[in-house]
């Protein structure tokens, strides 16, 4: 066994980082452009079960959840490639080899040293609640929305801002979809279909839309619904 993985403690001073590059559609391609930046996902990673860890791949859906694009300023595909980075800060030679002491100790860590954390003042459980109750608010009504989200037919995804707002109905959505983090927020997504056609969207299927988010320390962000039109 590695020397290595029978140290459990951790230095939570070392980071995970992922590699954050962006790309732009040419001639249907996404293709590598200007703006690759390092991205701090360490504490995601930490929030994800040892088995999730251990299946994370570069270059995948996987890695590309630890970050968001949005908040990087960036509206298109992307790749993340973070692993060599998790195993780096485990101390081993691959993704199998952590140990889930290790793992747990690297948890324990972050949770006691996280700013985040110290000033937190809702549970995981709390936030849970806010984000179920505004969906269950919602579900099978009718909302006004600024911006949507959907697969064209080659199954990229697409984040729209449109003018004027749609009518979309909210349809029932998986628990996962909804209880959902991204970075330290609870940011819910809401399957929804077209109430009313709407030009920007006819070419685009598979329709979502963003709910509030809510942060530990009492932070809210609004979701996709046109301004001034509150939860129903």
């Amino acid at each position: 066994m590695n020397d290595q993985q029978d140290q459990t403690a951790i230095d939570v001073k070392k980071r995970i980082v992922a590699v954050f590059q962006p790309q732009a559609y040419i001639n249907n391609h996404a293709t590598d452009i200007d703006g690759q930046q390092d991205v701090d996902v360490t504490e995601q990673v930490l929030r994800l079960s040892l088995d999730s860890v251990l299946a994370l791949q570069d270059y995948r859906d996987s890695t590309e959840n630890l970050v968001d694009a949005e908040k990087l300023g960036h509206d298109g595909p992307f790749t993340v490639r973070v692993v060599a980075s998790v195993c780096d800060y485990f101390g081993v030679n691959e993704l199998r080899d952590i140990s889930a002491d290790r793992f747990a100790a690297a948890q324990q860590g972050i949770q006691a040293t996280s700013p985040a954390t110290a000033a937190s003042s809702l549970t995981d459980d709390e936030l849970a609640d806010k984000a179920l109750a505004d969906y269950n608010a919602v579900t099978g009504k009718v909302i006004e929305v600024e911006k949507i989200s959907g697969y064209d037919e080659h199954d990229n995804s697409h984040d729209l801002l449109l003018a004027p707002a749609a009518k979309v109905r909210v349809l029932t959505t998986d628990r996962a979809s909804i209880v959902r983090w991204c970075d330290d927020w609870m940011d819910p997504c809401w399957d929804v279909e077209l109430a009313e056609p709407h030009p920007q969207v006819k070419n685009l299927r598979s329709l979502w839309v963003y709910g509030p988010s809510y942060h530990p320390d009492g932070r809210v962000e609004a979701g996709d619904q046109a301004v001034g039109q509150a939860v129903a």
